[in-house]
């Protein structure tokens, strides 16, 4: 019996259909998880990390594969455990990884003449120049050698990249514009000092400023590296390597593990602003440097100027500091990052969106602020939020800023928008 040609044919393709859909079936409790990107761009918190660690792991048993073994080390990396054996273990299976490459370099980071991490970091870029996230840990590399103009070809590679948002390098642009001349602002993180960085060293916005990373003042060559690019001489190595081993007896008495933040760090940034308030050079604490005890009793003490703190003494009359603040706020602040389509449909995790509401509050506060001194500003400085940063906030925060406005209700349109918000006092 024979049959039609277009039957056979459909039955051959149903047959195949049938077979693929039945030999590629997974256990169905078993989905692909989020990738992990850089907290430069999102940002959890170490447990959400350790969860999509595990998810990974069952993942990567599921699906083997270098894909999900480098997202696998990825989020342990994040989530604060040890990563490096499973980097290492990685490589010896995917040699050309470059995320297991950048992972694997970290051993050792931030020690100076780390030629192992360098190795990596190279080779990295070497197999796919668009591999943003090395090109950051090969700046500091190249700081630590001294090597200037290579340092200054990574930044380049970051600015190119477009990797840096343009409401994060806005938004280190207005802490920059807003420093007194030849000031020292001191960073903590990666959003708060690589975009300075570019712009200073590429860019030459500001460059009579020193910025000073926290985190990197606890290795042993950043504090003499800072010097020789502008920081007053607070300290010698000398008595660099004395507080080092001041803090490392500290923490072997310690038995729960609890050890302090920036144990190298912190005598140094005493040093630091001492000899700075001698030097007569301003120092700031940028807004997005962690709030701990330290840093706090540092912070309250200061004046709020802009998108930073001063900390340092000063005879300015802090109102007129804040008028010019607020002159530059209205005038000169970049914000076409703030209103880009990308930020306003980010998610709450976003690392931008996140940095940039800091924005509303301090803008309420200078408000609150000039209130006796400059009145009229205020209704500007309430338009710019109103235009600019309220669509960014979360409803809790808009709640909690509507409340810091609502002191501001003499102003018309301010006490029409609270009774709007539903705010009451």
């Amino acid at each position: 019996m024979r049959f039609p040609i277009t039957i056979i044919i459909t039955a051959g393709l149903i047959g195949l259909l049938a077979f693929s859909i039945g030999s590629s079936c997974k256990p169905a409790d078993v989905a692909r998880p989020e990738e992990i990107r850089s907290m430069r761009l999102v940002c959890y918190d170490t447990e959400t990390y350790a969860q999509l660690a595990d998810s990974w792991e069952k993942y990567l048993k599921a699906y083997p594969s270098e894909f999900a073994y480098s997202n696998w080390v990825y989020a342990t990396r994040y989530a604060r455990k040890d990563f490096i054996p499973q980097a290492k273990e990685g490589l010896k299976k995917y040699p050309s990884n470059p995320v297991l490459l950048y992972l694997a370099s970290m051993e050792a980071h931030g020690t100076a003449n780390d030629s192992a991490g360098r190795a990596y970091l190279e080779r990295a870029v070497s197999i796919d120049p668009n591999y943003i996230d090395p090109w950051f840990s090969l700046v500091t590399i190249y700081m630590s050698a001294n090597e200037d103009e290579k340092t200054d070809q990574a930044l380049q590679r970051i600015l190119e990249s477009g990797y840096i948002h343009d409401e994060i390098m806005d938004f280190n642009y207005n802490v920059l514009i807003g420093l007194e001349p030849n000031s020292i602002l001191i960073t903590n993180g990666d959003n708060d000092t690589y975009p300075s960085w570019v712009l200073q060293r590429i860019l030459k916005v500001r460059p009579d400023v020193t910025v000073a990373n926290i985190s990197l003042l606890n290795s042993e060559w950043y504090p003499e590296y800072l010097i020789a690019h502008g920081a007053p001489q607070f300290t010698t190595p000398e008595i660099t390597a004395q507080i080092r081993e001041q803090a490392n007896r500290e923490m072997a008495g310690i038995k729960d593990g609890n050890y302090p933040m920036n144990p190298f760090a912190k005598p140094l940034i005493v040093r630091l602003i001492e000899q700075a308030t001698t030097d007569k050079r301003p120092v700031y604490f940028a807004l997005t440097v962690y709030d701990d005890e330290f840093i706090k009793r540092y912070r309250d003490q200061g004046r709020l100027i802009g998108v930073a703190t001063m900390i340092t003494p000063t005879e300015r009359i802090y109102t007129d500091q804040l008028s010019e603040a607020a002159g530059t706020w209205l005038n000169q602040y970049r914000v076409g990052g703030l209103d880009s389509w990308r930020l306003q449909s980010a998610r709450e995790d976003d690392s931008g969106k996140r940095m940039v509401m800091n924005y509303a509050y301090v803008i309420a506060k200078t408000a609150a602020e000039l209130r006796a001194a400059k009145p009229e500003a205020r209704a500007p400085l309430f338009q710019w939020y109103l235009k600019h940063a309220d669509i960014h906030l979360t409803p809790d925060m808009r709640k909690g800023i509507c409340q810091m406005w609502l002191e501001q209700s003499d102003v018309p349109e301010i006490a029409s928008w609270c009774e709007q918000q539903g705010c009451r006092q």
